[in-house]
């Protein structure tokens, strides 16, 4: 963190310091941005794409040039896939009727086993964040800031492409026979529970720099860089992805 603020003050003495303030006390900006990511698995680094969503107010001045913020930020870092050996378990009920002339017998079987499959893996972190910005003008319509967030995240997985499975089975049955006719159907891979990829509740950081230039007195052009959102897991257990770079566009009102 200590090297994000130093960048930042560097930045700004650089840039010179007569601009006027673009971000004050009373205003709110909120920005849309897209970037990369990446997750840092124990055997590769794989990227991601991402998804940053701010809102901010501006509540205080310190000193002549720093205006502080507060606000929130919502966060999105989708990707990182990889294939997997998983292995998992399902416990379900389907439905079986028999018909037969005019009597309709339904029975509720259960179904009930293991088993393993070969998939596709993707890793999807959401987080919301309390943010504290410190924002410099350095030059006209230029916005430059520290931010820094903590809130909390969940991580979950998608598993796709699911082939040489063992274990899991499925059946569609509509059949006459006789003067009988047998409906049923049930697939295990729609109720599997994989081992080791249940959505897991974790704490979340952020601390980054960003700019924004204002094109008009309302929308900007924005950039940040540095650890824009985090989802701090048991390493252990599942790797923490990292959100790094995004560009996108500000409105402030």
């Amino acid at each position: 963190m200590k090297k994000f603020i130093t960048l930042f003050a560097l930045f700004a003495i650089a840039l010179g310091v007569n601009a006027q303030n673009v971000f004050n006390v009373g205003e709110k900006r909120g920005d849309f941005n897209i970037g990369v990511g990446i997750i840092n698995y124990h055997d590769r680094t794989r990227a991601t794409f991402d998804q940053h969503v701010n809102f901010e107010w501006g509540v205080a001045k310190l000193g002549e040039k720093v205006t502080l913020g507060v606000g929130f930020a919502l966060n999105n870092t989708y990707g990182g896939q990889f294939d997997a050996v998983l292995a998992g378990d399902y416990d379900y009920k389907y439905i079986k009727t028999t018909t037969t002339g005019n009597v309709t017998k339904v029975e509720e079987i259960t179904r009930k086993g293991t088993g393993t499959a070969d998939a596709d893996v993707i890793r999807d972190d959401i987080n919301l964040m309390g943010t504290v910005s410190f924002h410099y003008s350095p030059l006209k319509n230029l916005d430059t800031y520290v931010k820094v967030g903590v809130g909390v995240g969940c991580l979950s997985y998608s598993i796709n492409d699911v082939c040489n499975r063992e274990g899991f089975s499925n059946e569609n049955v509509n059949k006459l026979s006789g003067n009988t006719f047998i409906k049923y159907g049930y697939n295990d891979l729609d109720h599997a529970n994989w081992y080791g990829y249940d959505p897991k509740v974790v704490g979340s950081v952020a601390a980054y720099i960003g700019a924004t230039y204002f094109i008009d007195d309302v929308w900007g052009i924005d950039a940040q860089i540095g650890l824009l959102s985090s989802n701090l897991c048991n390493k252990a257990k599942h790797s923490n992805a990292f959100g790094l770079f995004a560009i996108g566009a500000a409105y402030k009102f």
